[in-house]
């Protein structure tokens, strides 16, 4: 089992303006994702029964004023469920501050259908 990790900011401004998260799991894998701000679980339709999402989701976390100083965490477990490619990958896109993110896919190759590979990005917001 592999470990993959983000570890970043996101500047974010005084306004009222939502802010938006993207995470996809990709190459065709399956993934688990959660997510928590300032280690509280973000409840979005769509998580299941332990707050967690699919695959992918795209929903606001909030506005810029009131995660200014916050600490986002998203753990990602990646299950290989392809045959034809050992490759997983992880997507996180932030919008709505003064500009969008711009961090570089999270990969990491899983020998065995059914290896598991944790990914955890944190993601510090700041003006």
């Amino acid at each position: 089992m592999a470990n993959t990790n983000l570890i970043d900011s996101y500047q974010v401004d005084g306004s009222s303006n939502p802010v938006r998260l993207k995470v996809t799991v990709g190459n065709g894998q399956t993934g688990c994702i959660g997510v928590s701000i300032d280690g509280n679980d973000v409840i979005k339709p769509g998580a299941d029964a332990n707050n967690n999402y699919t695959d992918s989701f795209d929903f606001e976390i909030g506005s810029n004023q009131d995660l200014n100083s916050s600490l986002l965490t998203i753990p990602v477990v990646v299950t290989r469920v392809q045959t034809d490619t050992q490759t997983t990958t992880v997507i996180v896109e932030l919008t709505g501050g003064p500009t969008p993110s711009n961090y570089p896919p999270l990969t990491e190759n899983a020998t065995n259908v059914g290896d598991i590979i944790n990914y955890l990005c944190t993601i510090d917001f700041g003006n």
